[in-house]
C-alpha cells in the first residue's frame, strides 16, 4: 500500500474511532441535560421518554411507547422554547425521538392451581388406613402424606 493511501486510512480510522468509540463531550453533561429535561417535560413524560444524546444541537430521546413518542412531537415547540431558555441547551436545533420500550415487559401472570379443600378428620383417617393396606411403597407413602397434610380446620363445637 502506497503511503499516502496508508496516511488517509489512518485518518479515517482516528475519525471513526473518535466520532463512534469516544464519548462526545456533550456525553458528560447528559445528567444536567437529563435533569433539565424533567423540568421542561413533566416528571409523567420525562419517565416515559429518556434522553440518549445531545450532539451538534440534536437532543434524542427513546419513548417507551408510540403514544409517548406522538406527545412529545405534538408537544415539540413548547418543549424546544423551554428546553433553549437554559444556557447548556441554549444552541438547541432539533429534538429526534423514536420508540424504544425500556421497562421490562411484564411477565405473564401464571395462574395459580386452586386450592384444594380441606379433608375432614374421618376422611383423612380413611386415607391412612387405607394407605396400610396398599403394597406399592411409593403410593403408600403419598397417601399417608395426603391424610396428614390437608386436614379442614376444626369445626366448632
Amino acid at each position: 500500500m502506497p503511503l499516502n493511501d496508508s496516511k488517509k486510512l489512518s485518518v479515517y480510522v482516528q475519525q471513526l474511532t473518535a466520532t463512534h468509540f469516544c464519548p462526545p463531550s456533550d456525553a458528560r453533561q447528559l445528567p444536567e441535560i437529563t435533569h433539565i429535561w424533567g423540568q421542561c417535560a413533566g416528571d409523567v413524560l420525562a419517565s416515559h421518554a429518556k434522553i440518549i444524546s445531545y450532539r451538534d444541537g440534536r437532543l434524542t430521546l427513546y419513548a417507551d411507547s408510540s403514544a409517548w413518542l406522538s406527545r412529545i412531537f405534538h408537544q415539540r415547540q413548547s418543549l424546544l422554547q423551554c428546553l433553549r431558555k437554559h444556557v447548556l441547551l441554549s444552541s438547541l436545533k432539533d429534538i429526534a425521538a423514536s420508540v424504544m420500550p425500556f421497562r421490562p415487559a411484564l411477565s405473564p401472570v401464571r395462574p395459580t392451581a386452586p386450592a384444594l379443600p380441606g379433608l375432614s378428620s374421618a376422611t383423612s383417617a380413611f386415607i391412612a388406613q387405607y394407605a396400610n393396606s396398599v403394597a406399592d411403597p411409593n403410593l403408600q407413602h403419598a397417601l399417608r402424606n395426603l391424610a396428614q397434610r390437608i386436614k379442614m380446620p376444626k369445626e366448632p363445637k
